[in-house]
């Protein structure tokens, strides 16, 4: 079971750490202008930073500073979270599946696919009633 966990690890650092690289290697077609109204392209000025360069606050809808309300602020957090649970959700339900695929009859890890499927289910139940109470308190408090 330990070595199971231990390659189920591996796996998943494997994984993202192919993935992660991805966004980053995206580049513009040649001629075109930098998204951010930088320099052209295949500049080879690394230090260029253009004059209307601004860092945003993520929480916010824009960067004219709106949108940092408290109810704002825990809607984008709770829709993040559910971005990251849905898919390990969904993963916790399969590797219940294989445990009970594989438990052989033995009532111990039948009763522990259980227990992975029961709680796979109270998180996202939690986080889906969480979405609901941000729903209901927004609506309460605007006029």
């Amino acid at each position: 079971m330990k070595i199971r966990m231990v390659l189920l690890s591996v796996l998943v650092i494997a994984s993202f750490v192919m993935l992660v690289p991805v966004g980053v290697l995206a580049q513009a077609p040649a001629g075109s202008t930098n998204p951010t109204g930088g320099s052209p392209a295949g500049s080879t000025n690394p230090s260029y930073v253009p004059a209307d360069f601004q860092i945003c606050n993520p929480l916010s809808d824009n960067c004219t500073g709106g949108g940092g309300t408290i109810e704002d602020i825990l809607d984008k957090v709770i829709n993040f979270i559910l971005l990251i649970a849905a898919p390990i959700a969904a993963l916790m339900y399969v590797w219940a599946g294989f445990m009970f695929l594989t438990a052989g009859g033995d009532p111990k890890k039948i009763d522990q696919a259980k227990k992975a499927v029961l709680w796979t289910s109270i998180g996202i139940g939690v986080l889906v009633i969480s979405k609901g109470l941000v729903i209901v308190v927004q609506d309460i408090l605007t006029p």
